[in-house]
């Protein structure tokens, strides 16, 4: 695979076969956070480390992996974004982009589950240390609700 900065309107959608998946299987895409999730000055530097995966198709690009990246990006960045891809060498084929929805719908949240305790923590630690991580949570509800957990029932949530 090949790293590149291609801009975000030269990738033109996501792979059929995940779309496909996602249809067969009656599942909405993932739930995209708003722009508050990530201040766009950040958004850059996490990029560059977790690129998207992409294969050429002509002159456009189509999204293999990493396709909950590229759609919060292509719903809050503008198109002349340049942003991290790996780019295939081969075309994916239908039965490798099914094994890279399932990858990436059931492997990658396994490995970071969020949690109520943990949106409430990660507030607290943010709100004390705010250079760890620029943000604009206003609460330890708003941080739950943007990492889609139910908040803790506590005072300090207000």
């Amino acid at each position: 695979m090949q790293y590149q900065k291609i801009e975000l309107q030269k990738i033109v959608g996501i792979h059929e076969a995940i779309k496909k998946t996602e249809f067969e299987l009656d599942l909405e895409p993932v739930h995209l956070p708003g722009r508050e999730l990530i201040l766009p000055s950040l958004i850059s530097i996490l990029n560059e480390r977790i690129p998207i995966s992409v294969m050429r198709v002509g002159e456009e690009y189509l999204c293999t992996f990493q396709f909950g990246l590229y759609r919060w990006m292509k719903g809050h960045l503008s198109g002349d974004t340049g942003v991290w891809c790996l780019v295939e060498e081969s075309r994916v084929n239908m039965q490798l982009g099914e094994q890279l929805f399932f990858g990436e719908r059931c492997f990658c949240p396994g490995l970071y589950k969020s949690t109520s305790l943990a949106a409430a923590s990660i507030f607290d630690y943010l709100k004390d240390n705010p250079a760890a991580w620029p943000n604009s949570y206003k609460n330890r509800t708003n941080l739950s609700r943007i990492l889609g957990v139910k908040p803790l029932k506590d005072k300090r949530n207000l």
